[in-house]
């Protein structure tokens, strides 16, 4: 899962130019307050990323829970098949009045599933219904996060003058992962009482993963509220909905068409294709480091972030002094070690593999910028909602990761990933330019 604002606008071409162009009617301190509104969403979602960021924590859970490898990845497959519905509430919900509507229900959704799932683990229910309501988080998951990103996208193109997005993105993607690690190590305490030389004591299982999803119920409930008080001024004409067979259907046929996306975004697919193997990496712990998965979740979490943290200010630096195929490269790069570092290393050792693959899925950030660069202009908003729905295809890969775990063994997932994002890493070095342009301005430069 990803939840950086990149990765979905909405698709109507109906673009809100006047709310980036021209000057605002909110005053100053309104669209401060929208920024740091906007800022704030995105370092609370972080903050419950060890529940919301549907992977690592979810496969634990559902092995714990007597699951197989195979079940134990649906809550990743199912976040990834339902990525295209952010598009289609783009398409049928075009309208300005609804923008604050819809991104106040969506957090507030995630509130109320992230309850029940702590709910539904404290009651006297069944395993597999238990497993049951893990797998329906995921996927409320994929739906919610798809479309309040795509939503709160243009809350601020509206709500937010251009001055002020880039301190927005600096605060929410800066400070955001900071509050991911504090969240892993946060879960490292619930799940297991200790972090490091600190013990306060274990709760039992499954007590300690409601807990865990129960704590994260309050920062979405703030981030509901604080939604609440987004002021966007209302357009001049309302939008409205377009045909879907010309806006959709046909604009997806287009997409595809343009070489360099195209190249871009099988890249992407591969890239991603391979990082989808984390949840099986965590199921892994106990064969690579000799101890129960749960009692590693926590760190595994916080190193993904924290090398995030890292990696995302070093390729921010270098876009600004090399160019984007750069940052294509090092993030499938890191992919790659991160793989490397599964199949090679034992004991802690073995956790850097989660830090190496977090640096690696800044990835998407990276490839949504080179769609984006490679679009024209009048094609950017429409492009970057199809971006958001190319991980549909993905869905199976957990799934199928995990039926060759249970069949051969997880080392044959591990080198099946590695493949996936070995050939992203020749598409990206074969197949791309160092400096993307929209076709009517590449001429020979291809």
């Amino acid at each position: 899962m990803n939840i950086e604002p990149i990765q979905s606008v909405k698709l109507s071409q109906q673009t809100p130019s006047s709310a980036g162009v021209m000057e605002s009617p909110l005053c100053q301190r309104v669209q401060t307050r929208n920024m740091l509104i906007y800022a704030g969403n995105i370092t609370l979602l972080y903050l419950a990323a060890p529940v919301v960021y549907i992977g690592i924590v979810q496969a634990v859970l559902c092995q714990k829970l007597g699951a197989s490898a195979a079940v134990a990845n649906l809550p990743a497959s199912l976040y990834l098949a339902v990525a295209a519905l952010p598009v289609l509430f783009a398409w049928y919900l075009p309208y300005v009045r609804l923008l604050r509507r819809v991104v106040v229900g969506g957090y507030a959704i995630i509130a109320i599933v992230g309850a029940l799932v702590m709910v539904t683990l404290l009651l006297p229910v069944s395993k597999s219904m238990m497993v049951a309501v893990v797998v329906f988080h995921g996927a409320m998951m994929g739906a919610t996060i798809g479309v309040i990103n795509t939503f709160e996208w243009e809350v601020l193109i509206r709500g937010v003058p251009e001055s002020l997005r880039g301190k927005a993105f600096s605060l929410g993607l800066g400070l955001g992962p900071i509050m991911a690690v504090v969240g892993s190590l946060c879960s490292q305490f619930v799940l297991n009482g200790r972090v490091g030389s600190i013990t306060l004591g274990n709760l039992a299982f499954p007590k300690n993963f409601a807990v865990l999803y129960g704590v994260t119920v309050p920062a979405m409930v703030l981030a509901t509220f604080q939604s609440s008080r987004y002021a966007i001024p209302k357009p001049a004409i309302e939008n409205v909905r377009q045909n879907f067979f010309s806006e959709v259907i046909g604009g997806f046929g287009e997409y595809f068409r343009d070489r360099l996306i195209l190249i871009s975004s099988l890249a992407f697919i591969l890239l991603y294709a391979g990082q989808v193997i984390m949840p099986n990496m965590t199921l892994f712990t106990h064969q690579a480091m000799g101890a129960a998965a749960e009692r590693y979740v926590g760190y595994q979490d916080g190193l993904r972030f924290a090398f995030k943290v890292v990696a995302g200010l070093s390729l921010g630096w270098l876009l600004t002094r090399t160019n984007t195929k750069v940052t294509l490269l090092l993030t499938a790069i890191f992919t790659l070690m991160g793989l490397v570092c599964v199949l090679v290393l034992r004991g802690k050792w073995f956790l850097l593999s989660f830090g190496l693959l977090g640096a690696g899925e800044l990835g998407y950030a990276y490839f949504s910028y080179y769609v984006l660069c490679s679009s024209e202009e009048s094609k950017l908003r429409r492009n970057m909602a199809f971006f958001s729905m190319i991980q549909v295809p993905l869905a199976f890969v957990p799934n199928i990761y995990g039926r060759l775990s249970d069949s051969f063994g997880f080392r044959s997932s591990f080198w099946l990933a590695l493949v996936f994002v070995v050939s992203a890493v020749v598409l990206v070095a074969g197949g791309l330019p160092s400096h993307p342009l929209p076709a009517s301005k590449r001429g020979s430069y291809l």
